[in-house]
């Protein structure tokens, strides 16, 4: 998780989230893609990792930058 978030790039930014702005980190890593949700206290100067996940294809376009549409 960390070499994501320092590596890696914000493929969704939501900086309007209370109780702090969200974002969605692309990192990758020896397994592959890594997607990390966080949430940046700029007040404090933190980052909290809501969670970690390893996107689902089918969920994904390749890449893991956009999520599918629904049908």
């Amino acid at each position: 998780m960390r070499a994501a978030l320092d590596n890696g790039e914000d493929i969704e930014v939501r900086p309007d989230e209370h109780p702090y702005p969200a974002r969605l980190v692309l990192g990758t890593c020896a397994n592959g893609s890594l997607h990390v949700a966080v949430r940046d206290n700029l007040a404090a100067d933190e980052t909290i990792i809501e969670t970690a996940y390893w996107p689902d294809p089918m969920l994904w376009e390749p890449g893991c930058r956009v999520r599918r549409r629904r049908s």
